[in-house]
């Protein structure tokens, strides 16, 4: 079950972040290997009711960050948008790794879009490391088109490059 996340639930949300960030050093992606994500955003995200988690019998399994606002780091891409209607944004999306490959983030890919369409919005944009292939492959088969490369925020240490990807919603 896809949920809005509660306070209650920053202690698991908070171990999946760094079994997810063992996972990615594990195959050598330089991604969430820092202080970003951090405990208090997962919490401002919690208190701003836009963290969502999939929750398997009272263990939170998955996760993600929806954002309605404009994500200013795509203001700038070495690229194009397909697609300028209003967006929301994907961040901070995981799954346990003793989930993987039984359909968990295509679940929350698809929450992701009937949430966009609820919400009247043309599209979801969304980025990864430029290494994290299982991400690129998971994108590409819910239907989102490779639009280039932005640039994290200078506070974000290693590598800031992203490879940004766009969905239009069929509102």
């Amino acid at each position: 079950m896809i949920r809005k996340a509660t306070i209650d639930d920053l202690n698991q949300i908070w171990a999946l972040r760094l079994k997810t960030t063992d996972l990615l050093k594990s195959r050598g992606i330089d991604q969430w290997q820092y202080v970003e994500p951090s405990i208090d955003q997962f919490r401002s995200d919690i208190e701003k009711q836009t963290f969502y988690v999939c929750d398997q019998g009272g263990k939170i399994v998955g996760m993600m960050f929806i954002m309605e606002e404009i994500e200013e780091t795509y203001n700038h891409i070495n690229g194009a948008w397909h697609i300028d209607k209003p967006y929301i944004t994907i961040h901070r999306l995981a799954v346990d790794k003793d989930y993987l490959g039984i359909g968990l983030a295509d679940k929350l890919m698809e929450f992701s879009a009937m949430y966009a369409s609820t919400k009247h919005v043309g599209s979801i944009r969304i980025d990864t490391h430029k290494d994290n292939h299982q991400a690129q492959r998971l994108f590409l088969k819910h239907g989102y088109q490779y639009c280039g490369i932005i640039t994290l925020e200078e506070k974000v240490q290693g590598d800031r490059l992203r490879l940004a990807y766009d969905l239009k919603i069929g509102v």
